[in-house]
């Protein structure tokens, strides 16, 4: 298959090339990579399948969302670094409406970040608050503060 072009590898592409594509959301990972830390980001919070609510971070919402996000509430475009420390933060903020028995097809990929019973607007002001607090201490410093 490599002989005559119909492959590019034998498989040792995929394994090389992988880590290069995946990044673990993260201290380290923001560390060793500040051009991903600082790449332009979504901190969203939307409903999903007229079900339940999602705080999440993404590049492209519309490739995220598989279809399944049935209204957009809120976005804020920040750095990837600052994204990830506000979403983690309200996701520890509003650990007790996590999502319990979703439909099976809402739960690929895991159900951590899928919220029920909030409340649109304090959540959009939650997420307005916490975006300018980590804007102004860092990423870092705003994660730490919260939940070391």
């Amino acid at each position: 298959m490599v002989k005559f072009g119909n492959t590019r590898s034998c498989g040792c592409l995929m394994r090389e090339q992988s880590p290069l594509n995946f990044h673990n959301e993260g201290h380290r990972a923001y560390a060793e990579d500040p051009e991903y830390a600082n790449r332009t980001s979504l901190l969203y919070f939307v409903e999903v399948a007229q079900t339940c609510e999602k705080i999440g971070i993404a590049f492209d919402l519309e490739k995220r969302s598989r279809g399944d996000y049935t209204e957009v509430w809120w976005t804020k475009e920040m750095p990837r670094a600052l994204c990830w420390a506000v979403e983690q933060v309200a996701l520890h903020l509003t650990k007790e409406f996590a999502a319990m028995d979703l439909p099976k097809e809402l739960c690929v990929g895991g159900v951590t970040e899928f919220r029920q019973g909030l409340e649109i607007d304090d959540t959009i002001d939650l997420l307005e608050e916490l975006s300018e607090e980590a804007t102004e201490l860092g990423w870092r410093i705003f994660y730490d503060k919260y939940l070391l």
